[in-house]
């Protein structure tokens, strides 16, 4: 009863209405001014240009747009690649409030070090899969007021591509709140590695951007080479597979990394926090 309270209460901190609003504004922005379209020049519209300008559009026919490819490409290189910044920043904005007016050490012994550790991680994970889940469901209404359902314009093909229209779009949403919840591990590691401000605000997108690099380069030339071995193991470090409800084992090594790394970090934390004898307000 006493972790739920806590999980309760770290909740109630961290779902600031407001931040929580401009988070999910700031990321169905980036999804609308991401690439939507490549015409006939070779030069590319967003898809806030093509909605702007819809009725020079084939929407009714032309079936690279339907709003399962629009919000495919919104929720893409771009916007993926600024979530870290984004999904975290409620958390880290009541962690270093915390720190700072020094209620750490007091928050600590009435819940004791694991709860207080614990409690962090679990509404970290569960603010991260819902404010995503909660940005990926606003899009899709945005799409699906100015796009047409592949399952309207081609409904034979898309039972092919995607099945049956409900189970794709469940699938896809818990993929999606499970890559909220994942990407959430960068913020829990650097917040309980670092004290600064600047730092833990910054590092978790600036790392995960250098694993997101590092990783496709290697996989390109891994694919070049034709190394197979090679192409399955980093596959496992691409946790945008997570995104991807599909169960297929990528999948599910790369969310069982997600919470083994969750679980170490939990550990490192509870490690600081157990060798410091101060006010633990890291001033």
């Amino acid at each position: 009863m006493r972790f739920l309270k806590s999980v309760k209460n770290e909740l109630f901190k961290i779902f600031y209405v407001r931040l929580f609003a401009l988070s999910a504004i700031g990321i169905n922005l980036l999804a609308l001014f991401s690439d939507g379209v490549t015409d006939n020049n070779n030069k590319s519209h967003t898809i806030i240009d093509i909605i702007f300008h819809i009725k020079k559009y084939d929407v009714k026919t032309d079936s690279g747009l339907n709003s399962f490819t629009m919000l495919n490409k919104g929720f893409g290189a771009w916007t993926v690649m600024i979530l870290p910044l984004v999904l975290g920043f409620s958390y880290l904005y009541v962690l270093t409030a915390e720190r700072k007016n020094g209620n750490v050490r007091m928050m600590i012994q009435r819940e004791g070090n694991i709860c207080y550790c614990l409690s962090k991680m679990i509404s970290l994970m569960i603010y991260g899969g819902v404010l995503l889940t909660f940005s990926f469901g606003c899009f899709y209404v945005i799409v699906s007021r100015f796009f047409y359902s592949p399952f309207t314009m081609f409904p034979d093909y898309a039972i092919q591509l995607y099945g049956k229209e409900a189970v794709y779009l469940i699938k896809r949403f818990a993929g999606i709140f499970l890559y909220g919840m994942s990407v959430n591990v960068f913020v829990y590691g650097f917040a309980a590695l670092f004290s600064d401000r600047y730092v833990v605000y910054s590092l978790p997108f600036v790392f995960s951007y250098l694993v997101k690099q590092v990783n496709t380069k290697l996989l390109y030339k891994s694919f070049e080479k034709g190394n197979n071995n090679m192409i399955e193991i980093l596959s496992v470090f691409n946790m945008e597979n997570i995104m991807y409800f599909n169960g297929s084992k990528y999948w599910k090594y790369n969310l069982i990394l997600v919470l083994l790394c969750y679980l170490g970090l939990l550990w490192l934390f509870y490690s600081i926090l157990k060798k410091r004898y101060d006010s633990c307000d890291w001033r």
